[in-house]
């Protein structure tokens, strides 16, 4: 199999969307394990709810540009103008 232009092109979405797809399993990994490891260290749910937000902001701030950046090529082929 040969790396061709179109193949490289969507190697980035690619790479994005299996991050994407990573960090949003992380997420809910950490919010199922967070309340037993909450009581194991006698911390109070609320303070384990700000790990959550400290594991899920990030993701937040990066799926809007990245779908933009997914989006752009895109949007030059296609208009959505009657």
């Amino acid at each position: 199999m040969t790396l061709t232009p179109e193949r490289t092109r969507w190697a980035p979405v690619g790479a994005l969307g299996l991050a994407m797809l990573l960090v949003t399993s992380e997420v809910t990994m950490a919010a199922v394990t967070l309340p037993g490891i909450g009581a194991d260290f006698a911390v109070s749910p609320a303070a384990t709810a700000w790990v959550v937000l400290a594991y899920a902001l990030p993701m937040a701030a990066v799926a809007i540009p990245a779908g933009r950046w997914a989006d752009a090529p895109t949007s030059a082929r296609c208009s959505c103008s009657p």
